[in-house]
C-alpha cells in the first residue's frame, strides 16, 4: 500500500500542475482543480490511516473527510456546466449545492468539541474495533449512513454531467475548432467516476445486508484504500491528455502559428466564363442534393467535380455571392419545407427531419429553418393547416 501514500501526493503534485498551467484561457479547469483537491485529500487520508502516518492529524481528518469529500460533485458539475460558454461563474442559487457538505460538517461538531485525550481514546478504540468508528459523536446521522449518502450524492451528480456531455455532443459542440476540451477526456473521466461512485454504492448496500460487520481496522482501511487508489488513478490520468494538463501553454503556441497564406489564383481562373463553365458543373451536380448529406463539405464538391476547394469557394463568394454554408442551409431548409408542405413529413419526428437534410441534431436545424424563414418548424407547420 506504499503505492497509495505516494501516489496521493503525486495527485496533490497534478493538481498544481492543472491550476498553474490550465485556468487562464479555460476558466471551468478552476473546478476541475478543486474536484482533483478533494480526492486527493481523501488519498491522503486513507494513506495517513494505512501508515498511521500522524494521529492528530487522522482525528481532525476522518470526520472532515466526509464534508469535503461532498463537495466532489458540485465542483464536477460547475465544470461541466461550464464547458460550453467557458465560464466558472457561480450564482446566487448555487449555494444549494454546498449544504450537505455544511450540514455534514455540522453533524460532527460534538466530536471536535471533544478534548484531545477524549479523541485519542477513542482513537485507540477504533484500533480494536473498526465498527467503533461508525458510533463517533454527531447530531443526526452516523458516519455509515454519511458514506452512504455520499456514495449516492456523488453518484447523481455524475449522472447529471454525463447527461450534460452528451447534449454538448449532440450540439456538435465537440466538432468546433473554438473550444478547449477533449471528447476523449470527458468520456475518460465520467466514465470512470460513474464506475468509482456506482461500486461504492454497490458495495454501502453489500455492506448493510451483512450480518457481522467489520472486525477490525485493517480491514475497514482495506475497504477505504479501493476508493483511494481509484482517486490517484484517475487524478494520475490526466498526464496522459497534456491538453487538459497544459491547456494555456497549448493555447499559447497555437496562438504562435504563422496563419496561412491566401492561395495565389493564376489568371487562367478569372479569365471570362471561367465560372460559367463551372457554374454549369455545378448546378448539374446539385440535382441531386448532395448537400442533404451529413457533413457535407467544399471538399465533397471539389472531389465530384475535380475542381481544387479555393476556387469552389470563390464561386459562391463572386458567382454566387453568398457564402457556402449560407448555401447549403438555403438548400436544406427548402428540402425541408417541401417534405412539410407535400405531407411526407407528417408522420416523422423533427429528428428525423433534421436528419433527412443533413443535420446532426435537432437543434441545429431548428436554428437554422428559424434564421431562413423567421418561424419555428412546429410554427411553420400549423400555419400550413
Amino acid at each position: 500500500m506504499v503505492f497509495v501514500l505516494i501516489s496521493s501526493f503525486v495527485g496533490i503534485l497534478v493538481t498544481l500542475l492543472l491550476g498553474f498551467f490550465a485556468t487562464k484561457y479555460f476558466k471551468p479547469n478552476l473546478f476541475l482543480v478543486l474536484a482533483f483537491f478533494t480526492f486527493s485529500y481523501f488519498s491522503v487520508v486513507i494513506s495517513s490511516l494505512l501508515f498511521s502516518l500522524n494521529i492528530t492529524f487522522n482525528l481532525i481528518s476522518l470526520p472532515l473527510l466526509n464534508s469535503i469529500s461532498l463537495l466532489a460533485g458540485p465542483l464536477l458539475y460547475f465544470y461541466a456546466r461550464g464547458l460550453q460558454k467557458n465560464t466558472n461563474q457561480l450564482y446566487l442559487r448555487d449555494l444549494w449545492h454546498l449544504i450537505p457538505s455544511i450540514l455534514t460538517f455540522i453533524n460532527y461538531w460534538p466530536f471536535y468539541r471533544l478534548s484531545f485525550d477524549e479523541k485519542w481514546a477513542y482513537f485507540e478504540r477504533v484500533q480494536d474495533n473498526a465498527v467503533l468508528i461508525f458510533q463517533m459523536d454527531h447530531y443526526w446521522f452516523n458516519m455509515e449512513q454519511g458514506f452512504i449518502f455520499r456514495s449516492i450524492h456523488s453518484l447523481s451528480y455524475i449522472l447529471v454531467c454525463i447527461v450534460i456531455y452528451l447534449r454538448l455532443k449532440n450540439q456538435n459542440y465537440f466538432e468546433r475548432e473554438k473550444h478547449f476540451v477533449s471528447e476523449r477526456w470527458l468520456k475518460w473521466m465520467f466514465g470512470f467516476l460513474f464506475c468509482i461512485f456506482f461500486s461504492a454504492v454497490l458495495h454501502r448496500i453489500y455492506l448493510l445486508l451483512q450480518p457481522n460487520r467489520i472486525l477490525s481496522i485493517s480491514v475497514y482501511i482495506n475497504w477505504l484504500s479501493v476508493p483511494a487508489v481509484s482517486f490517484v488513478i484517475f487524478n494520475s490520468s490526466v498526464m496522459f491528455f497534456p491538453r487538459v494538463l497544459f491547456g494555456d501553454y497549448f493555447y499559447e503556441i497555437d496562438q504562435l502559428k504563422i496563419p496561412k497564406k491566401e492561395p495565389v489564383f493564376k489568371k487562367m481562373e478569372f479569365e471570362a466564363g471561367y465560372f460559367d463553365e463551372l457554374n454549369e458543373k455545378f448546378e448539374a451536380y446539385a440535382l441531386s442534393n448532395p448537400c442533404l448529406k451529413s457533413g457535407f463539405t467544399l471538399s465533397d464538391i471539389s472531389m465530384a467535380l475535380g475542381v481544387p476547394t479555393h476556387q469552389i469557394s470563390l464561386y459562391f463568394k463572386n458567382y454566387r455571392s453568398v457564402s457556402f454554408n449560407t448555401w447549403k442551409n438555403e438548400m436544406r431548409i427548402n428540402h425541408s419545407i417541401k417534405l412539410i408542405e407535400s405531407g411526407e413529413a407528417n408522420n416523422l419526428t423533427l429528428e428525423s427531419i433534421a436528419l433527412s437534410c443533413g443535420y446532426r441534431s435537432r437543434t441545429n436545424f431548428i436554428e437554422a429553418f428559424k434564421l431562413q424563414t423567421g418561424k419555428l418548424p412546429s410554427a411553420f407547420l400549423s400555419s400550413l393547416q
